[in-house]
């Protein structure tokens, strides 16, 4: 449980800043991030197929993505909100790709489209 915890933490912690985005564009970061997101579900139980085409987990209201994480502390509901967290995550970063911001990944068109998206979806925290 206390590695669940510190992959959902490490997720959240993606949100807080951009790592080194120097020389990369915008699009190449957030498919790059994207892709992490997808990948690291499979830490919950969620592959990344399951990421991109089941109608729960690309839903943010039925994920309830605006809402904080749950303090409940049953393994199933850590799992569950492991999985949330990624596919809200994943959706945001989706949701800003779609926006196509160009320049830079360190530039404000990038940071105004996640920004945006991360206001529309949310994360769980």
């Amino acid at each position: 449980m206390r590695q669940l915890w510190l992959g959902l933490l490490a997720a959240i912690g993606i949100f807080i800043g951009v790592t080194d985005t120097r020389a990369q564009s915008c699009t190449d970061y957030l498919q790059r991030q994207l892709l992490t997101m997808d990948s690291n579900a499979s830490s919950c139980g969620a592959s990344a197929q399951m990421m991109r085409t089941a109608p729960n987990l690309n839903n943010p209201t039925s994920l309830r993505c605006g809402e904080p994480l749950s303090a409940r502390s049953n393994q199933w509901t850590q799992l569950e909100q492991c999985a949330r967290v990624y596919a809200c995550a994943s959706m945001t970063y989706r949701c800003a790709l779609n926006a196509n911001p160009g320049g830079p990944a360190n530039g404000s068109a990038c940071s105004s489209a996640m920004s945006s998206c991360l206001a529309r979806i949310g994360v769980p925290r």
